[in-house]
């Protein structure tokens, strides 16, 4: 399974449409901040897919992106039991 680690950063509405692509906030702290309207912020999202710079931007958000952690599934290629 893939994760990605990124942040946005705006003000104003959140475009909570755009979660439905497969994010969701990293912390608690993180969802409080969708809310809050009226002060520019930055929030921390993980993701199973790549974020859209160009998507983000296109909302009136900047995205930047942290890193890539690819976890190991170990059903998929282990037999249980041995």
């Amino acid at each position: 399974m893939f994760d990605y680690t990124f942040e946005v950063t705006g003000a104003g509405h959140f475009p909570y449409e755009i979660l439905s692509c497969g994010f969701w906030p990293a912390s608690k702290l993180d969802a409080e901040r969708l809310s809050r309207n009226g002060e520019r912020r930055t929030i921390k999202l993980l993701g199973r897919v790549a974020p859209s710079k160009d998507t983000w931007l296109s909302y009136g958000w900047s995205c930047f992106f942290k890193e890539f952690c690819d976890k190991e599934d170990y059903n998929f290629y282990h037999t249980w039991p041995c």
